[in-house]
């Protein structure tokens, strides 16, 4: 009990004060409703270019595919809380993002909405969550705006509805992308309808969306969740932002579409910097292929709105130093590595924070070779507690204890915190150099520091990548430096410290251990996708001994 209280107050002493406040309302006040009874008319005015396009939802006659799950309703009635999926895919359901799949007819997508408002009275759970709700009016007007027979008057009055409770019901309790999701339908009603109301959810959202565009973006770029994946859905809803304020220049100031013009191109050149020559992401924190959009999408999304060429460079420099974010690249044609560096952020919401510190991944001739284990599900569970834990991550456990105390879903307690990171050219190598105090279980000054010396070849690609670690402390303790391995990578030990690596059919590269370190295989688990979890391979080195302690090991190709 005392444990769990201490875990508790370390949890929420990072919260901002308004958290607390409006936490209180959201859990112990009833939910503020509405009663709306007039009829509302679009702003004939507003003009929207279509959004991203999205494919693969609808399967089947009457079904949905989501996070790698697909379900069929017999007889075309929607179940809109099956209980047998989990609950991030029945927000899926609610989001309708199936109204931005071309093969989708305007039928259908009618008769789904007003199956929707007859099935999910106000309230309701999981359609009137302000995260759903938000997503879904923006879909929504979307795609009415550009249908306008869909625009039937119990579907305008719906939507109307929706904005009005959403505007009583948002998540600063929550804030980060979530509040972002919250202003963003609140702009986009206030453009799509006239009114007083439309007028006040308008200007509510334009200087909210300006606050936290500052707020939310870091100096070089990123989004300051520090989660790939997020910065690639906040990227599209600032193009989608710029969509709405660009075509309607009488609605929104000149300097509202310049910020969101400039973090769009600024976005942009930030995922590049960090997406893999096979067009992926790292899969850092709560990152997995499939959610967010490609930078190529992205990029021809921006090309579309704005009528100006491409925001992305025609070549990158090898060596790329992301100090805010806290990543660190380097790359020469399809070999690629990137080292994740960066603090918990923001500290008022850390829910997608993996022990990941001083983790990488490494791909070598167009193959990813060493891994992140990525995300499999946000339901609690042996699975969410696996991936967010140091032992899913190319990084140093001490004792078998976490960096960071991860717990829940989305929590994080006492928390490591970086010290220094920086990379440099020396020669005709690149180090990186970085560390962080944490593991507060086994002592208050634990500190972990990595030094990743890359050596290259005479066309500057990766030839050997030799990994050192340091930790500093007091007394006896068990280090482990974990090794994940692609499932696509073969292994084959010959017990003295050489694991030869196959992919192709060949032999490829090689892992030297340093002499007088222990090592063993396991299975582990690698999740690119939700919903996908696929056996892969992981190395551990382990040394036991009193700190200072110090192991390395080198990666070569053949």
């Amino acid at each position: 009990m005392i444990k769990q209280a201490e875990r508790l107050f370390h949890t929420l002493r990072y919260l901002k004060l308004k958290q607390f406040i409006y936490f209180f309302i959201h859990r112990f006040l009833p939910t503020a409703s509405v009663t709306y009874h007039g009829s509302p008319e679009p702003d004939q005015q507003c003009e929207l270019a279509g959004p991203l396009v999205v494919n693969g939802i609808t399967c089947g006659t009457n079904g949905f595919c989501f996070l790698n799950e697909k379900l069929d309703f017999e007889d075309a009635v929607i179940d809109w809380c099956p209980s047998s999926m989990s609950r991030l895919w029945r927000y899926n359901l609610h989001y309708f993002d199936c109204l931005r799949e071309p093969a989708r007819s305007s039928l259908s997508n009618i008769e789904m909405i007003l199956n929707w408002i007859k099935n999910n009275p106000q309230g309701s759970q999981p359609g009137w969550e302000p995260f759903t709700a938000s997503l879904r009016i923006v879909n929504w007007i979307f795609y009415l705006n550009s249908n306008p027979g869909a625009q039937q008057p119990e579907i305008i009055k719906s939507l109307y509805t929706q904005v009005l409770w959403l505007e009583k019901n948002d998540e600063r309790h929550i804030l980060a992308n979530h509040y972002v999701e919250n202003l963003k339908a609140l702009v986009f009603a206030g453009a799509f309808f006239g009114g007083n109301d439309a007028s006040r959810w308008l200007k509510k959202g334009i200087v909210g969306l300006q606050q936290q565009l500052q707020e939310q973006t870091l100096a070089d770029g990123g989004h300051y969740e520090r989660t790939p994946q997020y910065h690639g859905l906040m990227l599209e809803n600032y193009l989608d932002i710029y969509n709405l304020a660009s075509n309607n220049p009488g609605v929104f100031s000149e300097l509202f579409l310049v910020q969101f013009s400039r973090q769009c191109l600024a976005g942009l050149v930030f995922y590049q910097s960090i997406t893999f020559p096979d067009n992926r992401l790292p899969l850092f924190n709560d990152t997995a292929f499939g959610i967010a959009p490609g930078l190529a999408e992205l990029d021809n999304y921006w090309q579309r709105l704005s009528g100006q060429s491409s925001a992305l460079h025609a070549e990158l420099e090898s060596i790329i130093s992301l100090p805010e974010s806290g990543l660190f690249v380097y790359r020469s044609n399809i070999d690629m590595l990137i080292i994740d560096a960066g603090d918990i952020g923001p500290s008022y919401q850390p829910g997608h924070t993996h022990c990941d510190m001083l983790s990488y991944e490494l791909m070598l001739s167009g193959q990813r070779v060493i891994v992140d284990s990525g995300v499999y599900e946000y339901e609690p569970g042996e699975m969410r507690t696996y991936v967010r834990s140091t032992r899913a991550h190319n990084t140093v456990s001490i004792d078998g204890v976490d960096q960071s105390e991860v717990w829940g879903e989305f929590r994080v307690a006492r928390r490591a915190k970086i010290i220094s990171a920086n990379i440099e050219k020396m020669g005709n190598a690149v180090i990186f150099d970085g560390a962080y105090q944490g593991f507060h279980r086994v002592g208050r000054n634990t500190l972990h520091a990595r030094r990743v010396t890359i050596e290259l070849d005479d066309d500057e690609g990766i030839e050997l990548v030799q990994v050192t670690e340091q930790v500093k402390g007091i007394g006896v303790h068990g280090v482990e430096s974990f090794i994940h391995i692609h499932p696509d990578v073969k292994l084959s030990d010959n017990g003295e410290g050489l694991v030869a690596l196959s992919w192709g059919g060949s032999l490829q590269a090689e892992i030297i251990i340093e002499s007088g370190v222990d090592y063993f295989f396991e299975q582990a688990f690698y999740c690119p996708e939700f919903g996908l979890k696929q056996a892969n391979s992981r190395i551990v080195l382990e040394k036991t001994q009193e700190f200072p302690c110090e192991l390395s090991y080198m990666i070569r190709k053949i």
